[in-house]
Parts: C-alpha cells; sequence; structure tokens
C-alpha cells in the first residue's frame, strides 16, 4: 500500500520533476509599430514565468510596412540530447498576395533555449545587438517574379522560397 501512494505521489509530481526549467511566456506576444532592435523592445514586466522544457522567442519584422512581432512562449517537452542549449534561426520570406500587386517580405528570427530563464529582455537584447540582416533578399528576388492577375491556382504553377540559416551556440 506504502509502496503504491509513493508512486502515485511520483506520478502526479513528474511534470513539475521533468518540466523544471522556468521559461517566460508572455501571452499573446507583442505587436509593435516600429522596427524592433536592442533599443526598441518592450518591457517583459506583464510576462509569467512558467514550469516548462524549452523556452524560445520569435522577432518577426513585416518589411513593408516596419511593424514587429516578439512571441515568446515555452514547450511542454524535454530535448535532452541537444548537444547545445541555444539554436538561434533566421528566415527572409516573399509572399505575394492575391490582392496585392506586391510582394510582402519578412524577415525573422527564432531562438530556442534550454536553461533557466533564458528567453528573458536579457537574452532578446544581446541577440538583437548582435543580429545583422543584409537586405538584398527583396532585391535580387522581386525582379524574378512575375504577377499574375487574376490569380488561378489551378492553371498557375507557383514556388515557395525561403532561405533559413540555422546557428548553434
Amino acid at each position: 500500500m506504502l509502496y503504491t501512494v509513493v508512486l502515485l505521489i511520483l506520478l502526479l509530481k513528474s511534470p513539475t520533476l521533468i518540466l523544471s526549467l522556468q521559461c517566460y511566456v508572455c501571452e499573446g506576444g507583442f505587436t509593435l509599430n516600429c522596427t524592433v532592435t536592442s533599443d526598441t523592445f518592450p518591457s517583459f514586466s506583464k510576462c509569467q514565468l512558467v514550469n516548462g522544457g524549452i523556452c524560445w522567442i520569435t522577432v518577426m519584422w513585416n518589411q513593408n510596412n516596419q511593424t514587429s512581432s516578439i512571441l515568446v512562449d515555452s514547450i511542454n517537452t524535454m530535448l535532452d540530447n541537444y548537444a547545445s542549449k541555444h539554436i538561434i534561426m533566421a528566415s527572409a520570406d516573399m509572399t505575394v498576395v492575391h490582392q496585392h500587386e506586391f510582394p510582402q517580405v519578412n524577415h525573422s528570427f527564432g531562438y530556442v533555449c534550454l536553461s533557466d530563464k533564458c528567453n528573458d529582455e536579457i537574452s532578446l537584447k544581446q541577440t538583437l545587438r548582435s543580429l545583422i540582416i543584409e537586405d538584398k533578399f527583396a532585391q535580387e528576388l522581386t525582379p524574378l517574379l512575375e504577377i499574375i492577375s487574376p490569380f488561378d491556382a489551378h492553371s498557375t504553377a507557383y514556388i515557395v522560397f525561403i532561405i533559413i540559416p540555422s546557428f548553434i551556440l
């Protein structure tokens, strides 16, 4: 009987034992009417610390209207087999939306980390300070695109072109 009670307590407490990493979570994220830099990002004062397995931050810059979005969250899973505690991924994408005659250009980066409170304001500031995006993407790709109006998905071939380099720190 005592063995069963101890086992039951361990099973009930196991998510806390397994997901002991503390991560920041900012419900709804941040949408800003400016280009986020290491000097112009919002305070995480309204974010909460939660137990998680993987912490992450994603920053997206809309190059057309100079707005930015920041997502700060955690994933409740464990990754024990990663050699690094920090992974940075950057991407640039261009989309031609049916009703718009000009391409939508976005840049983004994702930061995944596996240590306590690693997705905090300090980490975001350091990452933004060291991030350099050379904006040749739109200038080189735009002349190669042919806008077909009106767009008919059944008769038109299209290509999705995304550049995503990953850096493991």
